[in-house]
């Protein structure tokens, strides 16, 4: 029985393992915008059986990205937040691929949609809050890198700014309409959040009330005087068309 072929197969495959070694990956750029920014990614090897992966899943020409002819190119035309992983493979012997390090790509994203969060409820984008009351009102939007915020009232820029507001005793002067803005300079994206502060319903009718209110009693004494005053005028009236009658009848005489 022959051995020497074994052998022989098996010292080849250890010397082709020796020489070998993991491909270098390199990409022209490491830090891209979401959607907006392309990245070229290229294997150096000289295997000829090459496989990319993305987020560390094997991936291969789609409607996102393109595996060139040769294997060794992988051009991703719209990065997206999830693209942040790259790695190449080859595998000159069958059961022995060897992959790349990985190469960490810093994709900038958001904001996206903004939350707001209040201690009072929304309704149809009406805070309805009483006179007096704590008011908190903060917003948030996941984004990379973090996003600036700006509040707005009534149009105007409110000096304080961060995510959250405060409004210790809400006043009448802080009634009105509110717009929290998120903008993310990275990825030059802003986007607002507005909604309207107004006074609680049934405080509002009791200030209504309140301002036309008339005690049972100045009721009584307005009914008075408004009597006394229709006799007084009346009389006034009488006393008038009488005097006017004598001295027509004078006259005639």
């Amino acid at each position: 029985m022959d051995l020497s072929r074994p052998r022989c197969r098996h010292w080849r495959e250890l010397v082709l393992l020796e020489l070998e070694k993991k491909p270098d990956i390199w990409a022209n750029a490491s830090s891209v915008v979401e959607y907006m920014d392309p990245v070229a990614a290229i294997c150096y090897t000289n295997a000829t059986n090459v496989n990319w992966y993305v987020e560390y899943t094997r991936v291969s020409s789609n409607d996102r990205m393109t595996v060139s002819p040769d294997l060794k190119t992988l051009i991703i035309h719209r990065v997206s937040r999830y693209d942040r992983t790259l790695q190449c493979e080859t595998e000159s012997i069958p059961e022995f691929p060897w992959r790349s390090e990985p190469l960490s790509l810093s994709v900038d994203y958001g904001p996206d949609k903004v939350q707001l969060r209040t201690s009072h409820i929304i309704l149809n984008g009406i805070l309805s809050a009483k006179i007096g009351s704590e008011v908190h009102m903060e917003c948030n939007a996941i984004s990379r890198p973090s996003p600036k915020y700006h509040w707005t009232h009534n149009g105007s820029l409110v000096s304080l700014s961060g995510a959250k507001i405060i409004l210790p005793s809400l006043s009448w002067e802080q009634m009105g309409r509110y717009r929290c803005i998120v903008e993310n300079p990275m990825t030059q994206l802003t986007m607002y959040r507005e909604f309207q502060i107004q006074v609680h319903r049934s405080e509002h009718s009791h200030v209504v009330n309140r301002g036309f209110y008339i005690s049972g009693a100045k009721v009584v004494w307005l009914i008075v005087i408004i009597v006394l005053s229709s006799v007084y005028l009346c009389g006034i009236l009488i006393y008038i068309l009488i005097s006017h009658l004598s001295t027509r009848r004078q006259r005639g005489t």
